[in-house]
């Protein structure tokens, strides 16, 4: 979550903060191909990107715009939307997101012709 924060919150427009997370996520995982898998975990995931996108933008906005609570709204909005894909995840695919991270990737061996 710290990397999407990182991403989405350097972009000026929610289309590039999605697609830069999108990027970071496929380069995260090895996904160098496309699938009808992937393809939907990406449609997913950009609704969690957004939502980034929209807590960043209320982070770093008016003071006085902004009232007071909410922070605590922003907080509970990207809990939600953290919540609404781990579960699409889990029932999609019958386990959660976060294991796809612990694969292990064996470095291919470099040959030299």
């Amino acid at each position: 979550m710290r990397s999407l924060f990182a991403v989405v919150s350097q972009a000026e427009q929610e289309e590039i903060a999605v697609a830069a997370a999108i990027a970071g996520l496929r380069n995260r995982l090895g996904w160098r191909e496309d699938s009808p898998a992937r393809d939907e975990v990406l449609a997913e995931y950009a609704k969690l990107a957004a939502a980034a996108f929209a807590a960043t933008r209320v982070c770093q906005g008016d003071e006085a715009a902004a009232p007071d609570n909410r922070g605590d709204e922003v907080q509970r909005d990207m809990a939600e939307a953290l919540s609404v894909f781990e579960t699409w995840y889990q029932t999609a695919r019958g386990k959660p997101f976060w294991i796809l991270f612990e694969h292990y990737m064996p470095e291919t061996q470099l040959v030299d012709f």
